[in-house]
């Protein structure tokens, strides 16, 4: 990196992830005041430290007391899209990371995504409140306990029948009988 380029670094909700968040915010100036005495000393650095919370934007500021150079505002906010257009944002996602299938193909539909949207406080809630949604739903088609699995002989060879031995396990309730 040359001195000339502005690095910007983004923290993205990280304190939600940790049991001692209240002491995230001192560590964090406190690491950031010596890097900026140090390796980053001659480099513009930026900092973005994503939240909706607004008690940990304080606990953020307040830690700055001592460093006041170091933070550019206290009470700078940064406001995302309105919720009427997180469906479509959420279904936008989705297509992007599952090669274009609609999430109405996995039984979520744009009135749910609504419903997620306006229940939630922020877009990437959401976004987790769909997902879970998505898991349930593929969790569900994915246990094969509920389906039951007929084999006739002479279609089966030996490498199939393989695979469906694959799936036998008595003790989590797969059956195989092979007189049915």
């Amino acid at each position: 990196m040359n001195d000339k380029q502005l690095l910007i670094a983004v923290v993205d909700q990280y304190e939600e992830t940790v049991a001692e968040r209240g002491g995230i915010p001192t560590a964090f100036v406190e690491t950031l005041s010596l890097l900026d005495r140090g390796e980053l000393r001659s480099f513009p650095v930026l900092f973005l430290w994503l939240t909706t919370s607004q008690e940990f934007q304080a606990l953020l500021a307040n830690a700055t007391s001592r460093n006041r150079r170091i933070l550019v505002s206290s009470d700078f906010e940064l406001f995302g899209p309105p919720t009427e257009v997180w469906p479509q944002i959420i279904e936008e996602t989705f297509r992007f990371h599952n090669q274009e299938k609609d999430l109405a193909d996995f039984e979520i539909l744009e009135n749910d995504l609504r419903n997620i949207a306006n229940g939630e406080d922020s877009l990437g809630d959401a976004i987790e409140v769909a997902g879970e949604r998505l898991f349930a739903y593929m969790r569900s088609l994915h246990d094969l306990s509920t389906y039951q699995v007929l084999m006739l002989w002479p279609v089966s060879d030996g490498l199939r029948i393989q695979r469906i031995q694959q799936f036998t396990d008595t003790r989590q309730g797969y059956k195989l009988d092979w007189n049915a």
